[in-house]
Order: C-alpha cells, then sequence, then structure tokens
C-alpha cells in the first residue's frame, strides 16, 4: 500500500504524481525537497546565493548538454574573450563538422556551407585573422565548392593581393588545378607570382619553390598529354604521331634546371664557371649569350663529354654534338596495346635530357628550343638558394633527400602534395603493397628427419618510406644498415635508384660541386655511390 501521510506525495489515481520541469518552480520541486518538507536541508547542500553563485536551476539545464554542445559552449566562450586566438577558430570548425560524416549524403557541400559560414565570420572578427593563412586557405578551399566562379576569381585574387608566400603557393596550386589556358596559362601563373617576389633570401628561396612546383606540374603535363595523343595516334594509324603538336615531356622541365644550372650554379662550381665577360652584364644581356651557347648543341650539363658554358665562350668554338643515349630496347608483347604502353612509360623514364635538332630519337618532343624555358630562368645570388636548387634538382631527378623541403611556414607542408611523386614509382609501390602471392618462409627444416631451426633473418627497422626531419640523420649515417647487405645504408639503399638515371646522377654531382665547403653535397655523392654499389 502506498502511504498517505502528509509527508509524501498524495497518491492520485493509483499513481504519485511527480513535478513537473514547465512552469515556474517551487520549493518543494527541487529534489532536495523529495519528502516535500520545506524545511529539509541537506548540509552539503547550498544556497543560490552561496558558493559561487550558480542555481539549482542552471544545473539542471547543464545536465541536459550533450558532450559536443559542451565543447561548444566552451569554445564559443574562448572566442568571446580572444576573438583573435586562431586555433581556437580552428578547433570550432573541427568540431562543428564532425557532426556531418564525410560519408553522409552531399557531405561535401554541407561541410563546405558551415566552413564559410564559420570563417566568415572568424576572418571578419579582427584584422590578424583575415591575415591567417590557414584560415585564409580553408576558407577559399571550401569556396571553391559552393561559390560561382567569378567569386571564387575575385577572392583568389584578393588573397594573392594580400597574403604571404603560403598563400600565393596556394593561389598557384588553384591555378594549376583550374587549368585555364593550358600549361602555358600555367607559366604565366607562375611568372605572375616571381614578379611579386622580392630579392631578399626568403623571397628568392620562395622563387626557387615556385619553379620547383612548375617544373613537376610541365613533366606531369607532359606525360599525361603525351599518353592521350599518343593513345588517338594508336586507335587512328592514319595520323601520324608529330601532327598531334609538340608536347612538352620529362625533357623540357630538365632542361629548366639545366638552364638555371648554368645560369646561377657556374659562377660557385668547380668546373662550369661563367664567363669572365658575362658574369658582370644585365641579366637579360646573361641570358641572351646563353642562349647562343645553347644553340650551339655542344655538350651540357648532365651529358658525357660537356667541358662547360666558360670552355666554349671564348673561341665559341662549334664542337661536336653529342650523340643521342643509348636507350634499352623495351621486350615486345604480344597485345599491341600492352606494347604500346610500355613503350611510352619507358621514353618517359629514359628520355630525359633534350637531344638535338639533327638527331632522330625515338620521342620527337625531345628537343627544346631556348625560347621555351627562357621566362622561367630566376636570378638568385644567395649561397642558402643556390644550394636549395641543387637539392630540388635532385628531389627531381628521383633522389628524394629525407627532411628537405622549402616550405615558408615550419607549422606545415603542404608541397609534399606533388613532391612525392617518388613514392609512385614500381619499386616503391611494390614495397608498401607486396604482392598477395607472396608466401611467409618456414621457420623450421627437416634434415634426415631431424628438425632444424631456420637463422632468423631480420628486416631493416625503416621501412620502405623514409620520411625523418632535416639533419635527423647524415647522408653517411649507416646506423640503420644490415650486415653484408645493401638494401639499406645511409640516405639511400639500392631500392631507392633502381628507376633513375645514374649516368646523368653522377654528372650533376661532379658538375654542381662548390670549390670550398661542400661536405653535405659531397656526402650525398658518397651516399648515392655507395648505394649503387657498395664495393666499389
Amino acid at each position: 500500500m502506498l502511504s498517505t501521510s502528509g509527508t509524501d506525495y498524495q497518491e492520485e489515481d493509483g499513481m504519485i504524481r511527480l513535478p513537473s520541469r514547465k512552469g515556474p518552480k517551487k520549493p518543494e520541486d527541487s529534489y532536495r525537497s523529495i519528502t516535500g518538507n520545506p524545511d529539509f536541508s541537506d548540509s552539503d547542500a547550498s544556497s543560490p546565493s552561496e558558493g559561487n553563485g550558480s542555481s539549482v536551476d542552471e544545473g539542471d539545464d547543464q545536465l541536459l548538454l550533450t558532450a559536443h554542445q559542451i565543447t561548444l559552449k566552451s569554445l564559443e566562450e574562448d572566442l568571446a574573450a580572444n576573438p583573435a586566438d586562431a586555433d581556437k577558430w580552428l578547433a570550432l570548425l573541427r568540431q562543428t563538422l564532425s557532426t556531418v560524416p564525410i560519408t553522409s549524403k552531399n557531405a561535401t557541400q554541407a561541410r563546405c556551407e558551415i566552413t564559410i559560414s564559420l570563417l566568415s565570420r572568424a576572418l571578419s572578427t579582427r584584422p590578424p585573422n583575415a591575415r591567417n593563412k590557414m584560415l585564409r586557405i580553408l576558407y577559399l578551399k571550401a569556396g571553391e565548392e559552393v561559390w560561382h566562379e567569378s567569386k571564387v576569381k575575385a577572392e583568389w585574387e584578393g588573397a594573392f593581393k594580400d597574403g604571404d608566400i603560403e598563400i600565393l603557393m596556394e593561389w598557384l596550386e588553384w591555378r594549376i588545378r583550374r587549368g585555364t589556358g593550358g600549361l602555358e596559362g600555367v607559366v604565366e601563373s607562375a611568372i605572375k607570382a616571381l614578379n611579386r617576389l622580392g630579392t631578399s633570401e626568403d623571397d628568392e628561396i620562395a622563387k626557387v619553390r615556385v619553379f620547383w612546383r612548375v617544373a613537376f606540374a610541365i613533366r606531369s603535363a607532359g606525360s599525361f598529354a603525351t599518353f592521350c595523343k599518343s593513345y588517338l595516334t594508336h586507335l587512328h594509324h592514319r595520323l601520324p604521331r608529330e601532327s598531334h603538336g609538340n608536347v612538352p615531356g620529362p625533357s623540357r622541365t630538365v632542361c629548366l634546371f639545366i638552364v638555371q644550372s648554368l645560369i646561377s650554379l657556374t659562377s660557385v662550381c668547380r668546373m662550369f664557371y661563367r664567363p669572365l665577360g658575362v658574369s658582370k652584364l644585365p641579366f637579360q644581356v646573361q641570358l641572351d649569350e646563353l642562349e647562343e651557347f645553347w644553340v650551339s648543341e655542344v655538350p651540357r650539363i648532365g651529358e658525357a663529354g660537356a667541358k662547360g658554358w666558360s670552355v666554349w665562350y671564348p673561341a665559341k668554338a662549334t664542337q661536336e654534338p653529342p650523340s643521342p643515349p643509348h636507350i634499352p630496347s623495351v621486350p615486345p608483347d604480344l597485345d599491341p596495346y600492352r606494347d604500346w604502353a610500355r613503350r611510352e612509360s619507358h621514353f618517359d623514364t629514359k628520355v630525359l635530357l633534350p637531344s638535338r635538332s639533327h638527331v632522330e630519337t625515338p620521342d620527337p618532343y625531345s628537343t627544346v628550343i631556348f625560347s621555351d624555358v627562357r621566362s622561367m630562368i630566376l636570378d638568385v645570388h644567395t649561397h642558402r638558394v643556390k644550394e636549395a636548387f641543387r637539392l630540388a634538382w635532385l628531389s627531381f631527378l628521383g633522389l628524394h633527400v629525407p627532411g628537405f623541403h622549402l616550405a615558408h611556414s615550419t607549422d606545415f607542408d603542404w608541397d609534399d602534395r606533388w613532391n612525392q611523386e617518388f613514392l609512385t614509382r614500381p619499386t616503391y609501390l611494390s614495397a608498401i603493397f607486396p604482392s598477395d602471392g607472396s608466401k611467409k618462409q618456414l621457420m623450421t627444416n627437416a634434415v634426415a628427419g631431424v628438425v632444424i631451426g631456420r637463422e632468423r633473418v631480420y628486416g631493416s627497422p625503416f621501412g620502405p618510406v623514409r620520411s625523418w626531419g632535416r639533419g635527423a640523420t647524415a647522408p653517411l649515417d649507416l646506423a640503420s644498415a644490415q650486415p653484408g647487405k645493401s638494401q639499406q645504408r645511409g640516405v639511400w639503399s639500392r631500392n631507392d635508384i633502381v628507376d633513375v638515371d645514374e649516368g646523368i646522377i653522377r654528372r650533376v654531382f661532379a658538375s654542381l660541386r662548390i670549390v670550398k665547403d661542400d661536405v653535405e653535397w659531397d656526402s650525398l655523392a658518397l651516399s648515392f655511390e655507395l648505394a649503387v654499389d657498395p664495393k666499389k
């Protein structure tokens, strides 16, 4: 039986009615007045006017908030106190986007609209927020998915005028993604970015970074264009390959590095000195003199028999042009499509150096004239910038130097979206994703009926991808080398040089060595030779 005493709740129709949260609360509705005695008090309880001043009503409301809402409330309070805290804005953005899973329907548009709404409030709150590169870049990238094309262009152009080098690089990435004007449009955008930079050391590093990015873009565009046009030629045999127009391939990008080396590095390198009569001329006049050397078609940096610009310049004697490099033949395939694909891929990786106008080569697009690369040549002077350019050339040739990057910011490096192309080579892909047919070796063996345990063979502690910080390990650090094995020795292993042209890289190491105190370059050259042949 339910009690009906005066100290208990009154029974109505066989039930005890619980207090409702609707309407004004009465003292007896509090959870501490469950007995109905208004004089009841707990020693641990405090009145609304005591302690921190929070009432019981506020506690009840707090219990209704989820963890997500509590986090949002806390972030909003922090931003109200300090609106210029960019990290808090980014945390608020991440917390808000967590409610929209990427796999949900129309997730991209919904997440972009949320990003624009929140970041537009952040950018307009305080002037420092408008100059924050992370907030600005995320805002612009989200706008590309939602805004009209004219608004996207206006916003990016405004950021280009006001932003720093990181925003400038993202503007160039946008131009490359957009692809307006084709490859020439990308080059024009790069020239526009270069003209905005000054002559300080940081600005010259940024110029090399732009140069490096455009070189990768040209090579990627050339390979894809060659693929498409060769495919059309294969389908329509009556159309000769040359009729599809000039396609920039790997040779044009290698020419960029060769010409830049001749104009920038030959004044300090041991073998390829810049002619004394040219070094003090205006930069454009120097390019005119260099074009004359290029047209003579004598051996250049990276080619066998190259003697340098300064040797040719006094007499300007015509030398015998180098013979075309020997390209190993590709084993034929019975399937014509696979055979064509293998040959095209082979030419893209083996025909790197530019050919000469009078030499017949398998790839007619490997002949590059000086005007094709002149507009991208940089006028740089500082020693640090020239060292960075050499390492960028090694990376372009396929020798990735762990920790090397040219990003101005130390917080993040978004250049790894395009400068990690070496990971796409077949050797790396096979190491990262082994074939399903590989079977685990048995650890035991039986000899004359006696089970004998096999010797354990331990692999390298490093995986196929080595990505540590700059200076974390020296190029000749053999701490990770396996005794008696050459899979891992120093900064490069044998697997790192399977798909690179050893001859070109060896000549680049020899040609671009600075006269004095070039310890790092010499260490990299020795590490490369160690990877090629440890017994040498």
